[in-house]
């Protein structure tokens, strides 16, 4: 896939995501945000604190690696992903079903959550898109993108811009479906 259709594609997910988050969660209240189905359940405000963590290090680090490299003339060349990126966004593919255990930096404490961490993801949310526009810029396939938990490793930025897409998706997912339960358990009780 060329590169300007890959990123095209990426906002417009972007958008979606940000689309409903203001439909589902903007008005959600902080008793609905932090209701949880069982104790080793997350709930809406710690999905949202999860992905805060992950926007808090790798917008950052994406948009500084992003500004030190070369420009382009446009994204007519074929996006390219390695095994270590497919492998990873293979991991937080919503269509994935298998349960990920989450390192202990990015499990969201309950003390430690933001009460604005929904504002915080949708702030996050327009950053992605102007860190987008911004790729059109570059070449995605020649910037590395050092991973958080083991900086040795490291993703292409095309890599690691559908790995934010996906794992963002997963997780709004999850926040959709502690909603319905959390509606269901309403129901049940009345």
């Amino acid at each position: 896939m060329k590169a300007s259709i890959f990123l095209t594609q990426k906002k417009e997910e972007v958008q979606a995501i940000i689309d409903t988050l203001e439909q589902n969660f903007s008005q959600l209240p902080l008793e609905s945000m932090n209701w949880q189905e069982s104790p080793k359940k997350w709930s809406v405000a710690q999905c949202f604190e999860h992905l805060n963590i992950y926007c808090d290090y790798y917008f950052k680090v994406m948009k500084d690696l992003m500004d030190s490299s070369p420009k382009t003339k446009g994204g007519d060349y074929d996006c390219q992903s390695s095994w270590l990126g497919r492998k990873s966004i293979e991991s937080v593919d919503p269509k994935n079903k298998k349960k990920i255990k989450t390192m202990g930096r990015f499990n969201p404490k309950l003390p430690e959550i933001r009460e604005n961490g929904i504002q915080v993801f949708l702030e996050y949310q327009q950053k992605f898109l102007g860190l987008l526009k911004e790729a059109e810029q570059v070449n995605i396939n020649k910037i590395k993108v050092p991973i958080e938990f083991f900086k040795l490793l490291k993703l292409r930025l095309g890599d690691c811009i559908e790995f934010m897409v996906a794992h963002q998706q997963r997780h709004m997912q999850q926040a959709l479906n502690v909603l319905t339960l959390q509606r269901t358990a309403r129901e049940a009780k009345v």
